[in-house]
């Protein structure tokens, strides 16, 4: 054997001992002493942070628990969130683990302020998987994490199968921690995440089977509303619209619904394929975005259709009738929504950044701390419709 082999042979030997004694030495924390977290909201105030974890309940061998007895809800504050964390492993008596987190809900305190730090830390310390969804919320998001959904026991469960379903989807922004960061760290410096809000409903149209006098107060949850958020200023709450425009820039869509009215009856449109390019021009100390947009969409339904039996028989003409409204309805849209971040300070189509790519080292010396100002945003749309 050379000198060579012997050499990686013994650094071999050395790991393999080395993990060894690692394993027999690092305390094993079992799974009935871990507080499993699959759900966090977190507020702050200013001074501290509210953390609020919902905790799958440790069951031991031969123990079972009903479904409402499954789960909790811990609560803390501290002036930073490792200590919010350590005081619920104190009041719980578990190890608190947080690589199982699906969701991570910001309050609306956090719409104040610059969450980025927090969410970093999360990430970085306690090993919160970078695919979690990242939601906010317009109310304390421990509220939100208690109200209970019409399918399921856990609200962070459902969260996560929503925001999992409606991937690709053009009226939701599905954000992990991955792509909030990464949206955040960029030169444009925005970060969008959905927007969630909660709506009671009647027990009575979900099938509850409890009793009238011990029925527990049931929750929707709607997502169809996005936010930004960025260092340079408080989050930026978007419309349905804005929502929508967003994501027929950054998004890989597969599912979408818009509608339009031409000659007194409304058309249901569906969603049949997206694309979209930029080029940007940099002259005379002004950069131009000019973008264009190309979708095809079929008729899904219509209403009032009294000239024609079936969607099949409506002729070319009306087809070519309802693409045009379209068009202009998209380009209206998306130029309104830029132009809306555009006053709020934000560059929602993250134009800095193609820009750079574009030009590089001359955009950046030549963009100005109010950059907004010297951008201009074009947008064209090409629409094809369809009857199937």
């Amino acid at each position: 054997m050379s000198n060579a082999h012997k050499k990686k042979l013994l650094v071999i030997l050395f790991v393999a001992a080395a993990l060894i004694f690692v394993a027999r030495t690092v305390p094993q924390v079992s799974l009935t002493e871990r507080a499993i977290v699959v759900g966090i909201g977190l507020d702050y105030d200013g001074n501290d942070y509210y953390l609020a974890a919902q905790i799958i309940k440790p069951v031991s061998q031969g123990q079972a628990n009903s479904a409402d007895d499954s789960f909790g809800i811990a609560e803390a504050s501290g002036k930073t969130i490792s200590e919010a964390i350590d005081k619920i492993a104190l009041k719980t008596g578990l190890t608190v683990s947080l690589s199982q987190c699906n969701v991570i809900i910001l309050g609306n305190s956090v719409l104040e302020t610059d969450i980025f730090p927090s969410v970093n830390y999360l990430v970085q310390s306690y090993q919160v998987p970078e695919q979690s969804m990242l939601l906010a919320t317009d109310e304390r998001a421990v509220d939100l994490l208690r109200k209970k959904p019409v399918l399921t026991t856990i609200s962070a469960f459902q969260m996560q199968q929503t925001m999992t379903s409606v991937d690709e989807d053009i009226a939701v922004i599905t954000a992990s921690i991955k792509d909030f960061m990464a949206g955040y760290l960029s030169h444009s410096g925005v970060a969008p995440v959905a927007f969630v809000t909660a709506k009671e409903v009647n027990t009575d149209d979900v099938g509850d089977s409890q009793s009238a006098g011990a029925k527990e107060k049931m929750y929707e949850f709607d997502y169809r509303r996005g936010v930004l958020f960025s260092s340079r200023q408080k989050a930026l709450l978007l419309s349905e619209d804005d929502t929508v425009s967003l994501n027929c820039v950054f998004m890989k869509l597969k599912k979408g619904m818009a509608a339009v009215e031409v000659d007194g009856t409304q058309y249901i449109l569906s969603l049949k394929s997206k694309k979209y390019k930029e080029k940007m021009r940099l002259e005379n100390g002004r950069l131009t975005c000019d973008a264009q947009i190309k979708l095809e969409m079929y008729i899904a339904e219509s209403e009032n259709l009294e000239k024609y039996f079936s969607v099949s028989e409506i002729p070319e003409d009306v087809l070519a009738k309802i693409a045009d409204a379209l068009k202009k309805q998209t380009e209206e849209k998306l130029k309104t929504t830029f132009e809306m971040a555009k006053e709020a300070g934000y560059d929602i189509y993250r134009l800095y950044d193609k820009a750079y790519s574009k030009e590089g080292v001359k955009w950046k010396e030549t963009a100005p701390d109010n950059y907004l100002d010297i951008i201009e945003y074009n947008i064209s749309a090409e629409i094809k419709v369809g009857k199937k």
